[in-house]
């Protein structure tokens, strides 16, 4: 008589440690673009830029790895929850860092914002009224004032747009799973 072994596997192991590892890295990154990088629009693009493809990259690396655990064969299923787990840590790490930064350790964070984007506005047609436009803009946002219903609802729309990312490369990942099992 055989007797078969069945693994329990911890279908949040990996995805939680992955999703607190690619969130340390993008305050990591975000970090580096507000303190030195922000008022250069080039530099703070290619800084968001590289953060975002290193967190895209590291989260197909997780459905994989979540893969590998499960024996070579994930399901869409299994391979979302893998990501929207880690999706969950890293938007909403990453949103209480940027809220903080931007209210408590940087005040002046927006100025310095619209500050870079004029300045990359000035070799670009029109440059005067696009400017002018940035600046009407920035005076809306001032007057603005996000309540805890706002900030939830920008905190969703970032979790939804990860999310359809996730989705893809779940979808990617899982059917890569069936067709290598055939």
């Amino acid at each position: 008589m055989e007797a078969s072994i069945e693994v329990k596997r911890n279908k949040f192991a990996i995805p939680v440690k992955m999703g607190i590892l690619i969130a340390v890295i993008k305050v990591i990154f975000s970090t580096i673009q507000y303190k030195w990088f922000l008022e250069n629009w080039a530099a703070s693009m290619a800084i968001v830029s590289v953060s975002f493809l290193l967190g895209m990259g590291l989260l197909v690396y997780t459905i994989q790895l979540q893969k590998k655990t499960f024996g070579g064969i994930i399901s869409i299923k299994e391979a979302f929850q893998a990501a929207f787990i880690a999706i969950l840590i890293i938007v909403s790490v990453n949103f209480v860092f940027d809220q903080l930064y931007m209210r408590v350790i940087d005040t002046t964070m927006i100025d310095r914002i619209y500050a870079g984007r004029a300045d990359g506005l000035k070799n670009t047609p029109n440059a005067a009224t696009k400017i002018e436009e940035l600046k009407k803009d920035l005076a809306l946002e001032k007057k603005e004032t996000l309540n805890i219903g706002g900030l939830f609802l920008l905190l969703m729309k970032q979790v939804i747009q990860y999310s359809f990312l996730g989705f893809i490369f779940a979808l990617v990942i899982s059917r890569n799973s069936s067709v290598t099992t055939q």
